[in-house]
């Protein structure tokens, strides 16, 4: 699984900020990860697509909902109920057909694009919370 880390200067101050929103601040965070997910949607989709046209069809972004209020995620699956399994194995190589290699689109994709899906999550973060892009 591919995942976009990235550092927030002065967090104490952003963590006590978000946490004095509340119910908003959850939102904020809800909303920034949502957001990130959706900027590597088609990115992955297109990636996706020339190894196997059929499985571009069915990238979608998923919420996951989390009782702690300083933490929020959104992932970008790939494949449906029958295809998921061969999505896995596509781009890990292990699987029932012990011969086949991997071939990776998603890690390659969000690694290559990490900085823009980075970018695009922060803005939305200034532009949720009321302020100015730095």
């Amino acid at each position: 699984m591919s995942r976009i880390k990235f550092k927030v200067e002065n967090w104490r101050e952003v963590r006590d900020y978000m946490r004095s929103l509340d119910d908003l601040g959850k939102s904020i965070l809800n909303d920034v990860a949502k957001a990130g997910a959706d900027f590597a949607r088609p990115l992955i989709e297109n990636a996706v697509s020339r190894i196997d046209p059929s499985l571009a069809s069915t990238v979608r972004v998923k919420k996951y909902r989390s009782k702690n209020k300083n933490k929020s995620s959104a992932v970008v699956e790939v494949g449906g109920k029958k295809k998921s399994d061969y999505a896995f194995h596509l781009e890990t190589g292990h699987g029932h057909d012990k011969d086949s290699a991997a071939r990776p689109f998603i890690r390659p994709t969000v690694d290559t694009h990490a900085r823009e899906i980075a970018d695009h999550m922060k803005d939305v973060f200034f532009e949720k919370v009321g302020l100015p892009r730095r």
